[in-house]
């Protein structure tokens, strides 16, 4: 089986590959007699259609006439199509898919275990993650994401401002094809993250500097006691401590105890897929911010 042929069936067994039917939208018009609601018949809604998962026949969202559909099918098609034209080493290539129950979000991790790097210091190999984000709800834009993957603890990285991406609304600018021809920029950026991840490790941190760090990735406030009860920071805690005694007290240690933290949730969400974009993006801001 060839690298399309690989991700498209990891893709498609998820059941990420379904068609979207769009579909007109009626207000109902009523009226009060006499304490009694009086039906007067359907009114379309203008400017909105319904958009429909053709597959479980569930409503996904009510959106723009303008909102531009592009099924995932489009979108992962093109992608995987450009990632066997690059040189990336897509052997043993895993596909790891998160989605809101009517499939209005999804977030696609690919993972090449044997396309690496290797930062200075550290033991264990950083694997290419590329990460795509659609949405048929209007809450997400389209997004390609470069990252890494530490094989040590399976745990994804963030490249932080040198990342190649891309994104673009649901509009009729959205071309798929030129998102997904990003990819090969994206590689060269992951090429270079070992930089970017040395750096980090040459930036010293102290336990009280981690803490701080991560009460902002928290959203706790300033005057948060750290001796209160609270099992998300406490488990932040654990896990710097434990990445400190492995690689020092530096910034790059702290960068994989969050997104360890990210990684593998200590609760389960309603909603993995905007939980783990929000927190992927708060890890960006917190390090760039101390970087």
């Amino acid at each position: 089986m060839g690298v399309y042929e690989s991700l498209m069936t990891q893709i498609d067994d998820a059941g990420l590959l379904f068609n979207v039917n769009e579909s007109r939208v009626f207000a109902e018009k009523r009226t009060v007699i006499a304490d009694r609601v009086i039906s007067q018949g359907l009114k379309p809604v203008p400017g909105k259609k319904a958009l429909i998962n053709a597959k479980t026949d569930q409503v996904i969202s009510i959106v723009s006439d303008r909102y531009k559909v592009v099924t995932n099918e489009e979108i992962f098609s093109a992608f995987c199509e450009s990632v066997q034209r690059s040189p990336i080493n897509a052997k043993d290539a895993r596909v790891f898919v998160k989605q809101t129950e009517t499939g209005g979000r999804a977030m696609v991790d690919f993972v090449f275990p044997n396309h690496y790097t290797a930062v200075t210091g550290d033991t264990s190999q950083t694997a290419l993650q590329l990460c795509a984000l659609n949405s048929f709800d209007g809450s997400l834009r389209y997004m390609v994401k470069a990252g890494g993957l530490r094989m040590k603890c399976l745990n994804g990285q963030v490249l932080g401002n040198i990342v190649g991406s891309y994104s673009s609304t649901h509009t009729s600018s959205l071309n798929v094809q030129d998102s997904a021809d990003h990819i090969v920029r994206m590689i060269t950026d992951f090429n270079k993250a070992r930089e970017y991840w040395s750096g980090l490790m040459q930036r010293s941190v102290s336990h009280n500097e981690a803490y701080d760090v991560i009460r902002q990735f928290l959203n706790l406030p300033e005057d948060f006691d750290m001796d209160q009860p609270n099992a998300r920071f406490e488990h932040c805690r654990t896990l710097v401590g434990r990445y400190f005694e492995e690689m020092g007290y530096n910034l790059y240690a702290l960068y994989n105890a969050l997104t360890d933290y990210v990684s593998h949730p200590i609760k389960k969400s309603k909603n993995p897929t905007a939980k783990t974009t929000r927190e992927r993006a708060k890890i960006q801001q917190v390090i760039n911010a101390w970087g």
